[in-house]
């Protein structure tokens, strides 16, 4: 890119520098590693809560699944892929 620059009588001509292609991904990989972490960070507890209520509801699900659709078991699947997810987890 060029740039001019009027000194006085005589207009001068400037060559702006153009980053070099590794710098610039250094610099793009560095932005999005910082906002990947701020984005981290600002998670709230309750997204985490919804989230891990999800999981549990999705394996509860699949209890139910395995064992033949009985109904009015609810609370036992739900307690079963709460247990299950927790060992899983460690």
């Amino acid at each position: 890119m060029k740039k001019s620059v009027t000194t006085g009588k005589a207009t001068a001509v400037a060559e702006k520098a153009t980053p070099a292609p590794k710098t610039v991904a250094k610099t793009a990989a560095k932005k999005e590693a910082q906002v990947s972490q701020s984005m981290v960070i600002s998670v709230a507890p309750e997204v985490c809560a919804e989230n891990q209520a999800e999981k549990i509801a999705q394996r509860a699900y699949l209890i139910w699944e395995a064992s033949g659709y009985q109904h009015g078991h609810h609370e036992e699947h739900w307690l079963e892929a709460e247990k299950q997810l927790a060992k899983e987890s460690k």
